[in-house]
């Protein structure tokens, strides 16, 4: 009897990764780049810099709050907000959209769709390999999903 992919711990020790910093900050960097090589996507490039910045500050300051005054949540398994979660929910969408804006609305939507998919895959990796807690992850694809809607709206 074969294993289900799903249920390997590898395969989501290995989505968990497409979550990190070093692998989202140049992301981030490749679809802020493209938004403002053109003039009539600055605008939407400075709106997402602010509000990922905003999000990245009490992402932090829900870890520090918790780290360093114990403030959190025993009742709702709630020691900070994922980061993976955030960042992947706040950059996939957007740069996916970006990188499929000279294709058809409705392959444009298909992206962001998919942004959304790589995200939530992302947050389920976090709790699978017990890094947090599903409320954690949904705060922060909540958070994050909140800039990307923001700003593709």
């Amino acid at each position: 009897m074969t294993p289900d992919l799903l249920d390997l711990p590898l395969f989501w020790h290995l989505l968990t990764r497409l979550g990190e910093a070093t692998i989202l900050l140049p992301a981030a960097l490749l679809a802020l780049l493209m938004l403002l090589r053109r003039s009539a996507t600055r605008p939407v490039a400075v709106s997402w810099l602010v509000l990922l910045m905003g999000s990245t500050l009490l992402t932090t300051a829900s870890k520090l709050a918790f780290m360093g005054w114990g403030l959190g949540s025993p009742a709702f398994n709630f020691t900070g907000i994922s980061g993976h979660a955030m960042f992947a929910a706040a950059i996939y969408p957007l740069l996916l959209a970006t990188l499929a804006s000279s294709a058809s609305p409705n392959a444009q939507r298909l992206a962001v769709a998919l942004g959304f998919a790589v995200a939530l895959m992302i947050g389920i990796s976090r709790v699978k390999v017990g890094a947090h807690s599903g409320t954690e992850v949904v705060a922060g694809l909540l958070l994050g999903g909140a800039v990307s809607i923001a700003v593709l709206a």
